[in-house]
């Protein structure tokens, strides 16, 4: 039996994640808390993006990770050809992006992950990007 250092409730050692790197062996918040935490952790840096030129909305998108995306998004638009290995998915938008000048990535807004389809369609439709 183990105390969760978030909940503070008595539980069993299966309802810990196994982690070497404390003198015990498993983490110190439960598997419950350890979700938990981890859900707030994602709606706080989920969110909506866009690509622009000039004032011209070329792309919106959405990510779990926008601010790693942006910087991927960034990475990308100075090298195309990584494109393929960063966002396979995404590597048909950075020849067209590459007829653009002054492109800039932007965060529109953070939100919970479990609305960010919705939220994206909101402002593909507000923004109408090109692609």
């Amino acid at each position: 039996m183990k105390r969760c250092g978030c909940c503070k409730i008595e539980k069993p050692l299966t309802d810990f994640y196994r982690d070497r790197s404390f003198k015990d062996g498993f983490r110190q918040i439960c598997k419950i808390c350890n979700k938990i935490s981890m859900n707030r952790w994602q709606s706080k840096y989920s969110g909506i993006y866009k690509i622009t030129s000039n004032n011209i909305t070329l792309y919106v998108g959405q990510s779990k990770r926008v601010n790693e995306r942006m910087s991927k998004h960034r990475s990308c638009l100075r090298n195309p050809q990584i494109a393929v290995k960063h966002i396979p998915t995404q590597s048909y938008l950075y020849p067209q992006l590459l007829n653009y000048s002054n492109l800039q990535v932007e965060i529109i807004e953070y939100c919970d992950i479990n609305i960010l389809l919705e939220r994206e369609k909101y402002w593909q439709n507000q923004l109408k990007p090109l692609y």
